[in-house]
């Protein structure tokens, strides 16, 4: 302390038109969490895997007053990989020009990001 002696006391004389920096790592904390926040990799489907999807689709598409279980990735926005999410509803639409489906929420998903398809049939749709 006894080197500052002859400065201690000084009123500072810096900049005052702007804001200091602070101290503390802007971002950081966020920078972390994004680093351990954990994705899933896509599963690349079999062909016997993807048959089963069209055969399914296609039942679907004669009555679309069944409910389904369905299964689909959804693309993570910041990292490589997803997740996958899984609703019970009712498909509205198969865009097969689009190689979409619609469903009654008019939420569409591609059909090369559904994984598994179950139909549950009316009566379950009804009950619930």
């Amino acid at each position: 302390m006894s080197d500052y002696k002859d400065i201690i006391n000084y009123e500072y004389t810096g900049p005052k038109n702007h804001q200091r920096m602070t101290r503390a790592l802007t971002g950081y904390e966020d920078n972390l969490s994004e680093a351990r926040r954990i994705v899933d990799e896509r599963i690349i489907l079999n062909e016997d895997k993807k048959n089963e999807l069209d055969d399914k689709l296609n039942s679907i598409e004669k009555d679309l007053s069944n409910k389904i279980k369905l299964t689909y990735f959804i693309k993570d926005l910041k990292k490589t990989g997803g997740f996958y999410k899984i609703i019970e509803t009712k498909i509205k639409k198969i865009d097969s020009i689009n190689k979409e489906i619609i469903l009654i929420n008019n939420i569409k998903i591609k059909i090369e990001n559904i994984f598994d398809i179950e139909i549950l049939g009316k009566d379950n749709y009804e009950k619930n």
